[in-house]
Formats: C-alpha cells, sequence, structure tokens
C-alpha cells in the first residue's frame, strides 16, 4: 500500500475511535513522515521492551508493512480493545501494539485467535527479511523460530514475548 492510501485509511480508522482519543490519534498520522523510518520491537514483559529493535527502512518494505497495519487494526490485533495510536515522550513515532499475548488483557484472546495474530507477525518478518532492507535482530529471530506460538494451547500461558510494538516515524 502506497504511503499516501496508507495515511488516508489510518485517518479513516482514527475516525472510528471514542472522542478521547480520536483529535489526537488524526494529528499523530497528520504528522507521520511519508516512508518514513519503522522500527519492530518486541516486549518481553509488559512495558519493557528491549533496546534492540528492528530498523524497517524502503519503499518496498514500507508499503509491506503498511499493509500489516492496516490489516491487523482492521482485525482488531492492535492495541487494546479499541485500538488506538500512543505517542512516545519525543514525539518522534507512534507506537502500535500488536496482542501477540494475553498480557495486559482484561478479556483474554482465544489460543487460536493470539496463533492467527501471531502467524500474521510471522508472515510480515518473512516478507521484511525477504525484501532485503531489513535483517531480523534476534528477538525477531526468537519470535519466528523458538516461539511456542506454533503450540496454541501454551501460547497463551508461556509466551516468549508479551508484546511487539511497531513505531512510525513522525514530524517534531
Amino acid at each position: 500500500m502506497e504511503f499516501k492510501d496508507f495515511k488516508q485509511r489510518l485517518d479513516e480508522l482514527s475516525r472510528t475511535l471514542p472522542s478521547l482519543y480520536r483529535d489526537e490519534n488524526r494529528e499523530g498520522v497528520q504528522a507521520l513522515i511519508p516512508y518514513g523510518t519503522a522500527y519492530i520491537q518486541f516486549e518481553s514483559y509488559l512495558g519493557e521492551g528491549t533496546s534492540h529493535c528492528m530498523v524497517v527502512k524502503g519503499q518496498k518494505v514500507l508499503e509491506r508493512l503498511y499493509d500489516y497495519i492496516i490489516e491487523a487494526w482492521e482485525d482488531n490485533n492492535l492495541d487494546y480493545n479499541e485500538p488506538k495510536l500512543e505517542f512516545i515522550e519525543n514525539n518522534t513515532v507512534i507506537i502500535m501494539s500488536v496482542f501477540i499475548s494475553n498480557s495486559g488483557l482484561l478479556k483474554p484472546r482465544t489460543a487460536n485467535r493470539l496463533k492467527q495474530t501471531c502467524d500474521q507477525l510471522e508472515c510480515l518478518l518473512v516478507d521484511v527479511d525477504e525484501g532485503g532492507a531489513v535483517l531480523l535482530n534476534n528477538d525477531a529471530n526468537e519470535f519466528l523460530f523458538y516461539n511456542e506460538h506454533i503450540y496454541p494451547e501454551k501460547l497463551a500461558d508461556d509466551p516468549v514475548f508479551a508484546n511487539c510494538n511497531i513505531m512510525l516515524e513522525r514530524k517534531q
């Protein structure tokens, strides 16, 4: 998906948010940098991300990431209940959290639902890796090759990672 289409679709989705989040999210969408750097970070525990992020650059790879974000939002696999964009302290990125475990969720997801979310994220990571613009970091490799998401019944109880953040660069 081209950036202009991504930005337009994100803006449309932001309009569906509760009024508490709507304006802030729409502002964030408008401030996104076209084909700006994106980052993918895994959290071992909710709110405790590693200092290692995958840096995602390159038009083709970013367009695949944009497709993933829209699909995940529409499937309600981003953030908690009402998907929303969160602003980091320095306002340089917009953070979207992908539900890859039940950590922090008030209403736990089924093991099959979590497996579906993890499978979709796995496809994204493989596409990003094959795109050649990004090397998977150790966390991404661990998610792909050692995560127990291939056993859905274990995923809900003992995930390798609690969360995955996708961050998009925005204007300051």
